[in-house]
């Protein structure tokens, strides 16, 4: 594979700094040269020069990334991160949140958060509103600087004024209703989690609705229910 130096250089340059190496005098001290070899670094981080592998190793290791990533084969630091960014087209940062959120939430939770259909609706009221914000905001500039004062102009932007109050006002009805079911996985996961206790909502005939159904498990490891 071709390597393209000055890719190499720019991403060894970003990844010293995020390490928390200002200079390249100290990166070169840790990686096992005399500061005066800054220069070393310096070479590597324009494209002028490139690394021999035993460096490029030690890199990899001190910035917690692939070899793959510095020689720019790779978009993101990890294999991982790259395939799951191509399919999903989150950021490389979007991933690392993510990965992260699992170790201080219950398991699910985030999934519940994802898969619900209720956050899709929220997203696409809020991308209608935003595309309606802005058309009202160019209509209404070019009402205000003279470019446009017709009838027809001014029931275009009332009606696109009324039209992003509706995407708002869906964005929050939707968000609500997300929060109401995040809240609920988390409250029975608590349930169990805390208290011991296994809950779901079953349907009612006679209520005519869900009801939460507690059980608990006996010594003899039966349930009984509540």
């Amino acid at each position: 594979m071709k390597i393209d130096l000055k890719v190499m250089g720019e991403r060894i340059k970003k990844e010293r700094t995020a390490a928390g190496f200002k200079t390249q005098a100290k990166f070169a001290k840790a990686m096992g040269y005399v500061e005066e070899s800054r220069t070393t670094v310096g070479n590597w981080e324009s494209g002028h020069k490139q690394p021999v592998l035993d460096d490029l190793l030690k890199m990899c290791e001190m910035f917690g990334c692939e070899l793959e990533y510095l020689l720019g084969k790779y978009p993101c630091r990890t294999r991982q991160a790259t395939d799951i960014e191509e399919v999903t087209g989150l950021s490389e940062e979007a991933i690392e949140k993510l990965a992260k959120l699992k170790y201080n939430f219950p398991d699910g939770l985030i999934n519940s958060l994802i898969c619900d259909d209720f956050l899709e609706l929220f997203l696409r009221s809020i991308q209608k509103a935003a595309q309606y914000e802005a058309s009202h905001t160019a209509l209404r500039w070019e009402r205000e600087t003279g470019k446009n004062k017709s009838k027809a102009h001014m029931d275009e932007l009332q009606r696109l004024d009324n039209l992003r109050k509706i995407e708002r006002y869906e964005a929050h009805t939707n968000i609500e209703k997300v929060t109401g079911y995040i809240c609920t996985d988390s409250m029975l996961f608590w349930l169990k989690e805390a208290y011991g206790y296994e809950a779901k909502y079953e349907y009612s005939k006679k209520l005519g609705t869900e009801v939460l159904v507690i059980k608990e498990v006996n010594t003899n490891g039966k349930h009984s229910q509540n």
